[in-house]
Formats: structure tokens, C-alpha cells, sequence
């Protein structure tokens, strides 16, 4: 997708909340008993309270270097070594052991990166 701001709009309205949505619907299957009692809707509905923002986060990262680079390679290189750093450092400090959820953004934001210019090519 050569248009950034066609690809911000993609990721914030589309991307991001199915994303969060499928990791809150995950979230029912978790183990944790405490929040468990409450029925499985409380943990969905925190899990998506809590993702949804971090995905708009990264997607005005992504916007950012969308118009900061023009190279598909560069953007998806360092889209993909921000987003490791960034998922890194929440999954450690905010999320305890929850790397895939907060690293399944980065990843599809740069394969909707990639399938844009493949469609070009």
C-alpha cells in the first residue's frame, strides 16, 4: 500500500481492534482463577481495554515511518526491530510474560506493509 495514510487507516480501523478482539476472546481460555469468577467477559474486556490503545500506538509508529523512509525493506526492518524492542519492553514491565499478544501487531502491520507492495510490483 503506497499511501500511508490509506494504511493508517486500515490499521486503526480495521487491524487493531480484530486483533485485540481475538486476543480478548483468547483471553476467556485463560487460568487465572481470580479473574475467572468474575465470568470470562472480565478478562476479555480487560485485555482489550488494555491492547487496543498499544495497537493505536503502533500504528502511528508505523505511520511515522511510513513517511520517514520510502524503502518497503527499511520500513519493514525497522517497523519490525522497534516493534521487538517495544513488545520487549512492556511484555517485561508492564505485561509479565505476555510477549506474543503485544508482538502480533508489529507482525501484521508489516505484513499488510508487504502485501501492499507486493500488489504494487
Amino acid at each position: 500500500m503506497s499511501d500511508p495514510k490509506k494504511q493508517l487507516m486500515l490499521n486503526l480501523f480495521a487491524c487493531s481492534p480484530i486483533l485485540a478482539l481475538a486476543w480478548a476472546v483468547a483471553a476467556t481460555q485463560m487460568e487465572d482463577d481470580s479473574l475467572m469468577d468474575m465470568g470470562p467477559f472480565v478478562p476479555a474486556v480487560l485485555v482489550f481495554l488494555v491492547l487496543f490503545p498499544y495497537y493505536i500506538c503502533l500504528s502511528l509508529m508505523h505511520y511515522g515511518f511510513l513517511r520517514l523512509f520510502r524503502s518497503t525493506a527499511v520500513i519493514v526492518a525497522v517497523m519490525n526491530a522497534a516493534g521487538l524492542l517495544l513488545s520487549g519492553i512492556a511484555g517485561m514491565f508492564i505485561f509479565k510474560d505476555a510477549f506474543w499478544p503485544l508482538y502480533s501487531g508489529v507482525f501484521l502491520f508489516s505484513a499488510v506493509t508487504l502485501t501492499g507492495f507486493l500488489r504494487q510490483v
